[in-house]
């Protein structure tokens, strides 16, 4: 039985709080709405019976969270059902209960919630429509559970929306974007999450390419899921006017933006030599090594840079992203993402940055990370250029994928990666140093 999934402790906090829901000291009866006064709140749980209806006391509502809160930890629930999804089935099924008059063991009570809750776990798809991104020949992109397509109307004849809306009036609301479709299994709340969470990576990972292929895309591009009010993109509109009145102008205004281009050749190039296929797999794999979950978290924060359109806010969000692989320390963070950031794109056989401009490309990092420093410590916002924004976008790309080719060479832990990136820096400051002392040495002979 799921009650046995509880410990003896779990099991003995909701026998007593369903035992108490079931006392008539737990209902405030008797009392006039209006002499209840400021005690309950807007949304203050009522017991609804065939008799009536009674607001439950801070008692009964203490009762009811703790056994949500306690239901949580059943294996048939957990991570596959939200906890407002598990509070509401508590409460719908204790109405129930009294409803029918009846006393519930807390097993009985709690063998109830699960039977309301796993009829909605289940495998939902899922479509929105996408901004943005021109696929070109390609038509149809699949990018692991991803699926991204051009529109098409005969799509909701094969999902049979009924009355549940007007096909035609969808499809002209979302008929001129390509669409992005996938799958999800949990209830409704939980496969929408998972959903928009794999979405906001996949958007990540389109990025990567875009900055992988066009130097300058992070600032150039945005795909867009249209998943709210705020994502779809408008042309912008001015009106100036002489003061005091007259000579009125209208600017209209696309703001720049350019859709991201992908053909047959650079989808194959991203599939087998920037670890595209992998890059998509990692965001649903199950058990994830300590740098596979980093990589995760620096799709993350690439995608919600390449939606930013504030400068400062994309160098900080750029930064984040990279320390989801060197910060691992509170002490020495510039150190060691300047180092982490210049060995990667040095020796992880890319050739990104050539080992020659190896102390050039960290002063320039170094620089980058002031910036980010000046941004969010001293609120500086307006020193920030397109090219600090291309550069390090292009070279964090490289790292991601970078990081995608350690874990396949075996690299499983973060502090792999970094004890090999500071034998390799320590190798280049030492190299640095003989050379200028060779230098120093030559001058002086003459």
């Amino acid at each position: 039985m799921p009650y046995k999934d509880l410990t003896p402790k779990q099991r003995r906090i909701v026998d007593t709080d369903v035992k108490t829901l079931f006392t008539s000291r737990e209902i405030l009866t008797g009392q006039p709405i209006d002499h209840l006064g400021s005690s309950l709140d807007f949304l203050h749980p009522w017991r609804q019976t065939v008799k009536g209806s009674a607001p439950l006391s801070s008692v009964g509502v203490a009762a009811l969270k703790r056994i949500s809160e306690t239901v949580t930890f059943l294996v048939e629930l957990k991570g596959k059902v939200s906890a407002h999804e598990i509070a509401d089935a508590v409460f719908d099924g204790y109405t129930a209960w009294v409803e029918r008059e009846g006393e519930p063991t807390g097993e009985e009570f709690v063998f109830d919630t699960l039977k309301r809750l796993t009829p909605t776990i289940k495998e939902y798809e899922f479509l929105v429509p996408i901004e943005g991104l021109s696929l070109g020949e390609i038509g149809t992109l699949d990018l692991g559970t991803i699926r991204i397509q051009p529109s098409d109307r005969a799509l909701f004849d094969q999902i049979g929306l009924g009355d549940f809306a007007n096909p035609d009036r969808i499809y002209k609301q979302m008929g001129e974007s390509s669409w992005m479709l996938g799958a999800a299994i949990g209830s409704p709340e939980i496969a929408t999450e998972q959903f928009e969470q794999r979405v906001t990576l996949t958007v990540g990972i389109l990025a990567i390419c875009g900055a992988l292929l066009y130097k300058g895309a992070l600032r150039r591009s945005r795909v867009r899921p249209i998943m709210g009010p705020f994502d779809r993109r408008q042309t912008s509109v001015m009106l100036r006017w002489d003061a005091g009145g007259g000579n009125a102008q209208i600017t209209y205004s696309g703001g720049g933006i350019q859709d991201l281009s992908l053909d047959t050749e650079q989808v194959k190039y991203l599939t087998d030599t920037c670890r595209l296929k992998e890059m998509t797999a990692l965001i649903v794999e199950q058990s994830r090594s300590e740098i596979g979950e980093a990589v995760i978290r620096a799709l993350y924060w690439f995608a919600d840079a390449h939606i930013d359109r504030n400068c400062a806010m994309r160098l900080t969000k750029l930064w984040t992203c990279a320390e989801s692989f060197f910060s691992l320390e509170k002490d020495r963070v510039t150190e060691l993402n300047v180092s982490g950031i210049a060995s990667i794109l040095v020796f992880s056989g890319f050739q990104i940055v050539e080992f020659k401009d190896y102390g050039a490309v960290k002063k320039r990092l170094k620089a980058l990370y002031d910036l980010r420093s000046r941004t969010l410590h001293r609120a500086e916002y307006d020193q920030i250029s397109a090219k600090d924004i291309d550069e390090l976008s292009h070279w964090l790309a490289w790292v991601i994928v970078s990081m995608m080719t350690l874990m396949e060479r075996g690299y499983r832990s973060l502090a792999q990666v970094r004890e090999q990136c500071e034998r390799l820096d320590s190798t280049m400051s030492s190299s640095a140093r003989r050379s200028a002392q060779s230098k120093s040495t030559s001058k002086r002979g003459e």
